[in-house]
């Protein structure tokens, strides 16, 4: 890439749309950074979320496919919260399926 901007002359659009390419590339590389950091902790506190959900539960001797039920529709809905977080630190416009989801 160097060579190319060495080679174009200055200010062409070559090296306009190269710099403009970096730019993106910058922005794009950032967002996609903090959506994976975003991911990781928030898989991580859905983990210990869960554990402790279960724990609850099993000290109050709820029964078995109450329990799983519970635990499954947690993980389910924090999902969906880590996932329309991740969505939308990417750029995506959340709006609409929020409102799909809540009708």
């Amino acid at each position: 890439m160097n060579w190319l901007l060495l080679n174009a002359a200055p200010g062409s659009k070559l090296e306009q749309a190269l710099e403009k390419l970096v730019d993106f590339g910058m922005d794009a590389g950032k967002d996609i950074f903090v959506a994976i950091l975003i991911y990781s902790i928030g898989r991580f506190i859905i983990r210990q979320i869960s554990i402790l959900i279960a724990k609850v539960l099993e000290k109050r001797k709820i029964e078995v496919s109450v329990q799983t039920f519970l635990k499954s529709l947690v993980k389910i809905l924090l999902n969906m919260v880590l996932a329309f977080a991740i969505i939308s630190k990417l750029g995506v416009e959340t709006t609409s399926f929020a409102a799909l989801l809540a009708s």
